[in-house]
């Protein structure tokens, strides 16, 4: 039960997070800096 409610709290603080952090623009791919390379 209580490892439950862990995975929960981390789901609803991670995904979240997670979104935000990938909306501004944290995560760089390397198909991602090719693409702005070549963009460029």
């Amino acid at each position: 039960m209580f490892w439950q409610f862990i995975v929960v709290l981390a789901a609803a603080l991670g995904f979240p997070a997670a979104a935000l952090f990938f909306l501004i623009g944290g995560p760089r791919f390397p198909d991602e800096q090719r693409d702005r390379i070549s963009t460029d």
